[in-house]
C-alpha cells in the first residue's frame, strides 16, 4: 500500500509541475495611434495597421484576440457596411507607402482569404470588436508571415464609414490579445 501511494504522489507532483509551472495565462493591449491610408486617385481607400506585436512565437498559444475600433458610419440611417481584414503578406514601412508601393498589387500585398468581418448597421459614433483571434493564432505559429493586417470597408457596402479616435484623443485602434505562453525549458 505504501508502495502504491509513492507512485500516486510521483504521479500527482509530476502532472502538477507539468501544468502549473510551464503555463501561464496573459493578456497584452497594443494601441494603435493612426492609420496608415492608402487610396488610388478613384475609389476606395485601405487603411494599414501593423501593432507591435512579436510574432511569430510559437510559446504562445492564442485564446482570443480582439480589435477595437472607433467608426463613424457615413449615414443618417440604418444601413449595411462590411469592414474586412486581410493579413498583409509583404514588408512595408509607415514612412514610404502608397498606392502602389512596395507592393505588386496595387492597394496592398494581401492573403485574399478574409480572416474577419464585421458588419455595421446603425448610424452614429460607435465602437466595434473585431475578432481577430485566428488571424493571430496562424501568426503566432508562423503558418502566415506577420506583416500587419489591412482593412477595406467592402464594396457591397452601402456607406462608407470614418475610423475615429477612442474619445476624440485616445489610440485609433488597440488589439488585445489573451493568450497561455509555456516555457521553453
Amino acid at each position: 500500500m505504501r508502495n502504491t501511494n509513492i507512485k500516486i504522489a510521483a504521479a500527482l507532483f509530476s502532472f502538477f509541475i507539468l501544468f502549473t509551472g510551464q503555463l501561464w495565462a496573459e493578456e497584452s493591449s497594443f494601441e494603435i495611434d493612426s492609420l496608415v491610408t492608402i487610396a488610388p486617385d478613384s475609389g476606395a481607400a485601405h487603411f494599414l495597421l501593423k501593432p507591435n506585436v512579436n510574432f511569430p512565437d510559437t510559446t504562445m498559444q492564442i485564446d482570443r484576440a480582439l480589435l477595437d475600433l472607433w467608426v463613424s458610419p457615413q449615414t443618417e440611417d440604418t444601413t449595411f457596411i462590411a469592414i474586412r481584414v486581410y493579413p498583409i503578406i509583404s514588408s512595408w514601412s509607415a514612412e514610404a507607402v502608397s498606392w502602389t508601393s512596395p507592393w505588386t498589387t496595387p492597394g496592398g500585398d494581401i492573403n485574399e482569404t478574409k480572416f474577419a468581418q464585421y458588419i455595421v448597421t446603425l448610424p452614429g459614433e460607435q465602437n466595434i470588436q473585431v475578432d481577430l483571434t485566428d488571424l493571430c493564432m496562424r501568426w503566432a505559429d508562423g503558418r502566415i508571415p506577420y506583416y500587419g493586417f489591412l482593412l477595406t470597408i467592402s464594396e457591397s457596402s452601402l456607406a462608407e464609414a470614418e475610423f475615429l479616435h477612442e474619445n476624440g484623443t485616445g489610440p485609433m485602434a488597440r488589439l488585445s490579445i489573451s493568450y497561455t505562453t509555456s516555457s521553453s525549458e
